[in-house]
C-alpha cells in the first residue's frame, strides 16, 4: 500500500535498503522509475560515478581495473558494468572460499586471482572497498581472509606508472588499504567523492553529459 500510495505522488523513486528483495517488491507496486541507490545486493549508482571518474581521468574507459577484496556489492555492480562494456578489462582479486560462494555471471574480460602472482605492470586502477560488507556478521573470520589484500605501496608500484587508486568510502585505513596510498598522489578518492554528486545529478537529467 505504501509504494501504491507514492506511486500517486512521485515521478520517480530512490530506493536504499539492505535487502535486496525489498527493490524487486516496490517495482511490482510503484510503476515509475526507481534508482537502486544501494542494495546488499549491489551499488549502480556509484558504479556509474566511479566510470564518469575513470572517463574523466583516463579521457578513455579502454582500461584495465583491479578489484582488490571481498566480492560485495560494489563488486557486483563492477561486474554488470564490465559486462555491458567490452573496452573495460576486470580483473577480481579475492580468496577462493569468497569467490566459490559467488553465483555470478562473467564475460571473457573478467578474470579471478586469489594473489597478486600475475601481471600487474597493465593495471590502470586499483579498487577496493572495505572488508566488511553489508550484512556481514563474522567480522574476525573476514578480516583474517581477506587481511594479506591490502593494497599498499609495494603493490601500486608494480602497476602502471600513471595508475590510480580508488575507493567507495569510508574507508578503513589501514585495513584494505595503507595511510600511504590513501594519501598518495596515485589516490583520487576525493575526486571520485565528488563526482557522486555529478553522477547522481545525470541520473535524474539535471544537467547533461
Amino acid at each position: 500500500d505504501t509504494f501504491k500510495a507514492m506511486n500517486c505522488y512521485l515521478d520517480a523513486l530512490i530506493f536504499r535498503t539492505t535487502d535486496h528483495d525489498r527493490l524487486k517488491k516496490a517495482s511490482l507496486y510503484f510503476k515509475k522509475p526507481i534508482i537502486n541507490a544501494l542494495s546488499n545486493l549491489s551499488h549502480p549508482c556509484q558504479i556509474i560515478s566511479d566510470l564518469y571518474t575513470l572517463n574523466e581521468h583516463f579521457n578513455k574507459l579502454d582500461l584495465n581495473i583491479l578489484w582488490i577484496g571481498d566480492m560485495n556489492n560494489v563488486c557486483f555492480s563492477l561486474v554488470e558494468a564490465v559486462n555491458l562494456l567490452p573496452e573495460l578489462n576486470l580483473t577480481i582479486c579475492t580468496p577462493k572460499i569468497i569467490q566459490s560462494k559467488m553465483n555470478w555471471n562473467f564475460n571473457n574480460n573478467i578474470s579471478i586471482v586469489n594473489n597478486y602472482n600475475f601481471d600487474l605492470s597493465q593495471i590502470d586502477c586499483v579498487m577496493t572497498d572495505v572488508f566488511i560488507s553489508m550484512n556481514d556478521s563474522q567480522n574476525e573470520e573476514k578480516i583474517n581472509l581477506l587481511k594479506y589484500l591490502i593494497v599498499d605501496e609495494k603493490l601500486m608500484q608494480k602497476t602502471k606508472p600513471n595508475s590510480v587508486f580508488m575507493h567507495c568510502l569510508p574507508a578503513q585505513v589501514g585495513f584494505e588499504v595503507s595511510k600511504e596510498t590513501f594519501n598518495s598522489n596515485k589516490s583520487i578518492v576525493w575526486k571520485q567523492a565528488f563526482n557522486r554528486l555529478i553522477a547522481q545529478k545525470n541520473l535524474f537529467g539535471i544537467i547533461e553529459w
